[in-house]
């Protein structure tokens, strides 16, 4: 797999959020969310998701619920109030 980029590597310069799921009969070696999670540059949330394999077969709601959740969480709100900007602070 010489083609693939090595996501440990990289994972210092990713400084965005970044949600990582994995099922528990998926082998961390392979699919090392929580080595990721260690090394990224910006906010890394890992969920290991349980009796699920690397499809997520009969998971889907799950997985539904957690990437919503975290989008919920991660992504700021337009009804929440935002900091004034200097800016518009002086309007």
């Amino acid at each position: 797999m010489s083609t693939v980029p090595d996501t440990i590597a990289l994972a210092p310069t990713i400084t965005c959020p970044v949600l990582c799921i994995r099922g528990d009969q998926e082998d961390p070696q392979r699919y090392p969310a929580e080595e990721f999670q260690r090394h990224a540059g910006g906010h890394c949330t890992v969920e290991v998701v349980p009796d699920c394999d690397h499809f997520y077969n009969g998971r889907e709601q799950t997985i539904q619920r957690l990437v919503c959740s975290w989008l919920a969480r991660t992504i700021p709100s337009r009804s929440r109030p935002q900091p004034a900007t200097p800016a518009t602070a002086n309007r």
